[in-house]
């Protein structure tokens, strides 16, 4: 009976986590405009009942049809359909993924340590770390690789198949992973990184690795193909598509922004994302880094089983800071990646130490002084979120009083984060006025041929105007500002404004810091 309620408490813990971050997931954190872009690729997939859609929002800004994220909104789409279309739904989706990976995670702890304690500690370390919680309640596919790399790390370590069945696996994960995001790059190149580790532990055959590359390539031509049907030769616009977001792809190039990717990280730098304070986890990185050859030496002489163990999780890390490297593109929220397994990496050199020394009262110490630190640096990050926003007004409370405001007819140009006020409506995105002298056209132009009738406009504007140019990469170009703001004081009529201190502004050092507004207009008859 003892043994059997042991064995149900981690679904326990697991499920009142759930149920505990279920009441909060559109408080923290704000709503985002990439979370509105993903949803409203669903919805118009639904609409349409068709995947060859893009963005209805976007006329002029340049997107491409393409395959690497048909399993997210299939899956999404599954959930909007289930619970209805909203942000909440899309956040909800990326907490179910977390929890999994929470379970994927708790099972890797439980199958390497010899101790019952510290898988406790270290699935307790990721749930209440704050990046892990920031990823579980944001509605893009974040949460969904996290869970589909530690569950290629999983069966790539612990799980014994055959060669031609583990290199099935892991290429299947690695093709799903595909079909969720061009990241998925990361979940590859994690499979080759442990593989090349079980071959020079004589733990897997070298085919291992071929039939790997086989299965994976062949997914990949699949892939290729389905592309081309939704899009005949969408790989070369998805590339064009790719250098305008900035991926860069000089290797000098790639480097300097791994560097300042890093640097970002350490400053607490996050543009639009709300980058939480990694410091203590990137000193942590460095701390264990210089440790590794002093455990590596003891393990050598009279624990060589324990090596692969010590090893796996920074050859887990090095190969997706190397996959980060290769793509060129440096989210700020693909920390969320690294963070598993530098835990794992931690709690791995705990035990080992534990054996190398025969002894583990001093890891059972280490456990509980963690213990300790882990809710106590989680209510300190919590209180620093809630002091560094003194301003606050909620989403749904944006999203009702511009809903008062517009009439149910309206054709709007604004910021994305405010499309959920306009149900059913036809909506632009003003990133498109980037485009105008490309499209050759004038902002007037664009106005009238589209019917616009209310312009919704967020004090950031204004701001980014002020201190253009070093905004400008978040609607493109500060050219058509100027025409803007023109067109408003002489087409428009004033309807009205409120405060909206977390929304007007998009750039989150900033957000919540001030009453900034927002401000709606109406266009001349």
């Amino acid at each position: 009976m003892k043994t059997k309620l042991l064995r149900l408490l981690p679904a326990a813990v697991l499920i009142l986590y759930f149920l505990a971050n279920l009441h909060t997931l559109l408080a923290f954190p704000l709503v985002h405009s990439d979370e509105l872009w993903l949803k409203g690729i669903t919805d118009e997939m639904l609409r349409q009942k068709s995947f060859a859609v893009t963005e209805p929002f976007f006329d002029l800004y340049p997107r491409v049809v393409h395959p690497f994220r048909l399993l997210f909104h299939l899956v999404q789409a599954l959930f909007f359909q289930s619970f209805g279309s909203s942000v909440w739904t899309a956040r909800f989706l990326s907490l179910v993924t977390s929890i999994a990976s929470l379970a994927v995670f708790w099972n890797i702890l439980r199958r390497s340590s010899r101790s019952r304690l510290l898988p406790i500690i270290g699935t307790a370390s990721l749930a209440f770390n704050f990046q892990f919680i920031y990823s579980a309640h944001f509605g893009r596919q974040d949460s969904l690789i996290l869970l589909l790399l530690l569950t290629v790390y999983d069966f790539a370590v612990h799980r014994r198949f055959s060669a031609i069945k583990l290199s099935l696996f892991l290429a299947a994960i690695t093709i799903l992973g595909m079909l969720v995001h061009p990241n998925s790059l990361l979940i590859g190149i994690l499979a080759f990184a442990l593989l090349i580790i079980k071959i020079s532990c004589k733990e897997a055959p070298k085919k291992v690795l071929g039939f790997y590359t086989l299965f994976t390539s062949a997914g990949f031509g699949l892939i290729l193909l389905i592309g081309n049907l939704l899009n005949p030769g969408f790989l070369i616009g998805y590339i064009q598509f790719g250098e305008s977001l900035g991926i860069e792809s000089t290797p000098m190039g790639r480097i300097e922004g791994f560097y300042w990717y890093w640097f970002k990280l350490f400053r607490q730098i996050g543009g639009t994302y709300e980058l939480l304070d990694l410091r203590p986890e990137i000193l942590l990185l460095v701390s264990m880094l210089l440790l590794l050859p002093c455990l590596t030496f003891f393990a050598r002489k009279k624990h060589n089983h324990l090596l692969p163990k010590l090893w796996e999780p920074w050859v887990s890390l090095l190969g997706i800071n190397l996959g980060l490297l290769f793509i060129g593109r440096y989210n700020q929220t693909s920390v969320v990646f690294l963070i598993p397994f530098l835990l794992l990496a931690v709690i791995n050199g705990i035990d080992t130490l534990a054996e190398i020394t025969a002894s583990r009262k001093w890891a059972i110490l280490v456990s509980l002084a963690l213990l300790l630190l882990i809710p106590a640096r989680l209510y300190h990050e919590v209180q620093n979120y809630a002091i560094s926003q003194p301003y606050k007004l909620g989403y749904k409370v944006m999203l009702k009083k511009i809903d008062d405001a517009v009439d149910d007819h309206a054709v709007i140009l604004g910021n994305l984060n405010t499309i959920e006020a306009f149900d059913g409506q036809v909506f632009y995105d003003i990133r498109n006025l980037a485009f105008l002298d490309e499209q050759k056209t004038s902002l007037e132009e664009y106005i009238r041929e589209r019917g616009i009738t209310i312009i919704v406009l967020h004090e950031e504007m204004d701001y980014i105007r002020e201190t253009a140019p070093s905004w400008d990469f978040l609607y493109g170009s500060d050219s058509y500002l100027d025409d803007l703001f023109a067109y408003v004081d002489e087409h428009t009529d004033f309807l009205v404004e409120f405060e909206n201190p977390q929304y007007a502004m998009r750039i989150a050092k900033y957000a919540g810091t001030y009453p900034w507004k927002t401000k709606i207009y109406r266009v001349k008859p």
